[in-house]
């Protein structure tokens, strides 16, 4: 009656055969435990690019160095602290970006008004 019902409205339907042994992880999915190794390596090579875009990488590569051997040598809290160091840095230097811009646009704007008079 349900398909028939789905059919009729144009609708998609999933059916499922269950029992009295289905359990709700047959519905649902189970618990797939990861290691935090696969997370924070997942984490490293999402934020290097982004990093490198912002920050010369000659002149950080002593930070690098010591990002890429904590990845190496599992040391999660050393990368974890580091990426944070990254953020915080990149968050002040498009801070300092923005208010850079926002003067030149002031003063572009105050440049434009003194030539109309």
């Amino acid at each position: 009656m349900i398909q028939a019902l789905a059919r009729a409205s144009g609708q998609s339907l999933v059916v499922q055969n269950l029992s009295l042994q289905s359990d709700s992880a047959d519905l649902i999915g189970g618990y797939r435990p990861l290691e935090l190794g696969q997370i924070a390596r997942r984490l490293y090579n999402d934020l290097l690019p982004a990093f490198e875009a912002l920050f010369s990488r000659k002149k950080n590569a002593r930070f690098l160095d010591a990002f890429s051997m904590a990845v190496q040598g599992k040391k999660w809290k050393r990368l974890a602290e580091g990426m944070t160091r990254a953020v915080l840095s990149a968050e002040e230097k498009l801070k300092k970006e923005d208010a850079n811009e926002s003067k030149e646009k002031a003063e572009t704007e105050k440049g434009r008004e003194e030539k109309e008079k």
